[in-house]
């Protein structure tokens, strides 16, 4: 995996986490949980566009 350097504003964020230890000040979360009418095609390009639109993104599966 190709890791870059921080950018200026997300050196920032790191000083104040740093600072404010223990608290969710700059965490930002998204949830969508499919029920029914999966479309991969629509997800897909829903998730490349989070991807283009953001600079750094997690992905993760709970796999319930």
């Amino acid at each position: 995996m190709k890791k870059y350097d921080l950018t200026f504003p997300q050196k920032n964020i790191y000083l104040i986490e740093k600072f404010f230890e223990k608290t969710s000040i700059n965490n930002i979360v998204g949830v969508f949980e499919i029920l029914e009418g999966f479309n991969e095609e629509i997800c897909n390009k829903v998730i490349n566009k989070m991807v283009e639109l953001n600079e750094r993104i997690e992905f993760t599966n709970r796999g319930d």
